[in-house]
């Protein structure tokens, strides 16, 4: 089924898929089942789907700082740090390779996303701070 947009200039990044029954009478407990669904579109990512993500982030668990490496030729790119809560704790832009201090951090996971210009979401991972003075 093929989808057609409003506009030619403005495409969507999601669409909902509604599915009905061609049944009269809505039923409890019917279930759907697919057997094949494909969907293939042009998008404006800049990285290749096949493309493994390197970043690099050591030491893992840290006390003091972090290093944080991606490969060269990314540009500049933006690093957010999250807590276990969702806030952000650390952000910040870097080209290449970043030191973070995570010493005010309290021991526990933190994740990190690292974004490539537009807001484009190039690699995600996690690590840990550990006891301060262990």
């Amino acid at each position: 089924m093929p989808l057609h947009y409003y506009s030619a200039s403005v495409q969507p990044d999601s669409f909902s898929l509604i599915v009905y029954s061609s049944y009269d009478l809505p039923t409890s407990g019917t279930t759907l089942t697919l057997d094949d669904l494909a969907l293939e579109t042009l998008t404006d990512v800049a990285i290749p789907l096949t493309e493994k993500f390197t970043t690099r982030v050591n030491p893992n668990p840290a006390t003091d700082e972090i290093h944080v490496e991606v490969p060269t030729g990314l540009g500049m790119v933006n690093l957010r740090i999250y807590n276990y809560g969702g806030q952000i704790v650390a952000n910040q832009d870097f080209e290449d390779q970043v030191r973070i201090n995570v010493s005010e951090l309290t021991a526990g996971l933190y994740f990190f996303e690292v974004r490539l210009p537009k807001n484009v979401i190039y690699d995600k991972g996690r690590f840990r701070v550990a006891d301060h003075g262990q």
